[in-house]
């Protein structure tokens, strides 16, 4: 069953992040007119050899222009609008991989 994203707690994150004059426009053509996907997606850790039945999943939250196409992810659980911890019977068991935790799931720069 699809994660649902409630809408007005990530509205009301987004506001807190998403910040400054020119800050809602879409970086590739300038217009404000974004779609929030209704439910969670989700980017797997890449395998050179096809899908790993048991990898580490990243769950996100998707915004779209709705003039180019242009979508930015944001992280589900930094966000707060998942918990790993919400559905134990979908996480990998610790001998498997581990969770991912905001601390993991954040690319280092």
């Amino acid at each position: 069953m699809p994660e649902k994203i409630d809408f007005e707690k990530f509205a009301s994150w987004l506001k807190t992040k998403w910040q400054g004059p020119e800050a809602h426009q879409c970086p590739i053509c300038k217009v404000n007119n974004w779609g929030l996907s209704h439910s969670l997606v989700e980017i797997r850790e890449f395998n050179k050899e096809g899908i790993v039945p048991v990898s580490v999943v990243y769950p996100l939250i998707s915004l779209a222009c709705n003039n180019c196409g242009n979508t930015i992810l944001f992280n589900a659980i930094i966000a707060k609008m998942f918990s790993p911890t919400e559905n134990p019977s979908s996480q990998p068991s610790q001998a498997d991989s581990p969770t991912p935790t905001p601390e993991s799931a954040t690319p280092s720069r």
